[in-house]
């Protein structure tokens, strides 16, 4: 004969007999659990991915706000190169054919989306830079 004694709803872990009470007791953790979880996944989804740490930041001048302090005449009498310091921008930092590439008529819009993605807030300096200087394609 066998020396194991034990019934098959008795483990040595416990070393008492486990009864319906403890499965009930298991039961409700685990359901606890899974709406703690399913909580953490809402909140998760609900939450704004901050994948781009400036995907929100907009330029200190907009070209619109330019033209409406100093008139469509003073834009007029503005240099390239002052119209690029008045957005704030370096002007050794704007290039033309980059601007034309992204904004310019006939553009395919995959270098802006490009720009947009890897900085958005050196898109938007940029767009209103090719505004400013009418190189922006409506």
């Amino acid at each position: 004969m066998s020396s194991n004694t034990e019934t098959p709803a008795q483990t040595e872990e416990f070393g008492h007999e486990v009864t319906e009470g403890d499965y009930e007791a298991l039961y409700s953790e685990s359901q606890a659990e899974n709406e703690r979880l399913k909580a953490v996944i809402t909140a998760a989804r609900l939450a704004p991915v901050a994948d781009n740490p400036g995907k929100d930041l907009k330029p200190a001048v907009s070209a619109e706000r330019l033209k409406a302090m100093l008139g469509q005449h003073g834009i007029n009498k503005l240099t390239r190169t002052e119209k690029i310091v008045a957005l704030g921008l370096d002007p050794a930092g704007v290039d033309d054919s980059f601007l034309r590439r992204c904004f310019g008529r006939g553009n395919d819009g995959s270098a802006a989306s490009e720009l947009h993605k890897t900085s958005p807030l050196r898109y938007r300096q940029l767009k209103e830079a090719s505004l400013l200087l009418g190189i922006f394609a409506n």
